[in-house]
């Protein structure tokens, strides 16, 4: 028993102890002023999408030809109204003339396959 009421008094000495360094404690928190509002916002979705268009050209003209046109739309939206109208036509022209490109490399191709598999037919 007199154990139990030792303990009981030292616990009761730590807590209070804890609670009054709590109370004097006075913890740091730094100013850290918030990033300012971007002068021209939509600039990077508008260069995205150019980048987006180009790629259309050579490498999987329908998925980067939509991307490019809906990344123009979101930068026309934010306010770079030329430079979203100009990464919407070109994502659009670009588009079509990768299918082109894509669909005339391809025409080559059929007829040499198709004389390999006459020749395997043989």
């Amino acid at each position: 028993m007199v154990r139990a009421l030792r303990s009981h008094r030292r616990g009761h000495r730590f807590e209070s102890c804890v609670a009054h360094m709590q109370e004097e404690q006075e913890y740091y928190t730094p100013n850290i002023p918030a990033e300012p509002p971007s002068k021209h916002p939509g600039r990077v979705e508008g260069i995205i999408a150019i980048i987006c268009a180009i790629i259309s050209l050579l490498f999987f003209p329908i998925i980067f030809g939509i991307v490019g046109t809906i990344l123009g739309i979101t930068s026309r939206t934010k306010g770079e109204e030329t430079l979203g109208l100009i990464a919407i036509i070109l994502s659009l022209a670009f588009m079509v003339i990768g299918l082109a490109l894509g669909f005339a490399a391809g025409q080559p191709m059929r007829g040499i396959l198709d004389t390999f598999f006459t020749i395997l037919a043989l």
